[in-house]
């Protein structure tokens, strides 16, 4: 369903939060359980290799699914708040979402930790919004 413009709707603040903690929970389980069976597979020795890809899986795979919960949503909050602080939906809500949500995974290791973090997330995610406006909108021909 979308928008006279079409772009898709956005799903409202409250549920899209339930639906990004989802969508990090499959993604990071996921990767999260093929990293660590390969990783288990490769540090077992012959004969239980498929034994220390599972318990490696089942040791480490929740873990990083939990962590990716808690990034999608964190970063599902911050856009939706520069969302609604700006008025506008446009690619610096993403980028401030990233600077944001890596800014605030990383306070415990402290302020300095913190901005130079947010620093790196927002220069990866600039630098995906501009390869993705790159791909949309192409140089004209000299």
């Amino acid at each position: 369903m979308g928008s006279s413009s079409g772009t898709p709707a956005r799903t409202p603040f409250p549920d899209c939060l339930v639906h990004e903690a989802g969508t990090g929970f499959i993604l990071g389980g996921t990767f999260g359980s093929a990293f660590h069976f390969l990783g288990g597979l490769r540090n077992s020795p012959a004969g239980h290799r498929l034994a220390g890809g599972a318990q490696a899986v089942g040791a480490n795979a929740p873990r990083l699914a939990g962590s990716a919960t808690g990034f999608f949503v964190l970063f599902s909050a911050v856009e939706n708040a520069a969302l609604y602080a700006r008025g506008k939906d446009d690619p610096w809500n993403t980028i401030v979402a990233s600077a944001g949500a890596n800014g605030l995974r990383s306070m415990r290791r402290g302020a300095r930790a913190a901005c130079r973090s947010a620093l790196v997330g927002a220069a990866i995610w600039g630098f995906f919004e501009a390869v993705a406006i790159g791909l949309h909108h192409p140089l004209p021909p000299p």
